[in-house]
């Protein structure tokens, strides 16, 4: 499932939703990605990254049930930092936390 497609540096650039999120998590600590798949995977009896391809809403929702709303919050923020500095793509972290509580998940994105 693709996330986003955009360009960069005059090339085509496009990331999925897993891919996001994993280098996100992974800002707080690889550890953290453990124990993030561990609890989702607890609460929905899934594999959580099946899940995320599936069914991302699902996905997020579990997350904020276990996390709470504010490391949602958190998490949006990375997510921002990662597609800003990785991909050089303009997204608020506001955009993100509506788009992830939302059932739809599409970036509008700003040229």
């Amino acid at each position: 499932m693709f996330l986003i497609i955009s360009k960069r540096d005059n090339l085509p650039v496009s990331v999925t939703l897993k891919e996001v999120l994993l280098r996100a998590l992974e800002k707080v600590g690889k550890e953290y990605v453990h124990v993030v798949l561990y609890h989702v995977k607890y609460r929905l009896a899934k594999n959580p990254l099946d899940v995320l391809d599936e069914n991302p809403h699902l996905f997020f929702e579990a997350y904020r049930e276990i996390f709470g709303d504010t490391c949602l919050h958190l998490l949006a923020d990375l997510m921002e930092d990662v597609l800003r500095n990785d991909y050089g793509l303009e997204i608020e972290a506001s955009e993100i936390h509506s788009i992830l509580t939302s059932k739809k998940l599409k970036f509008t994105l700003k040229k």
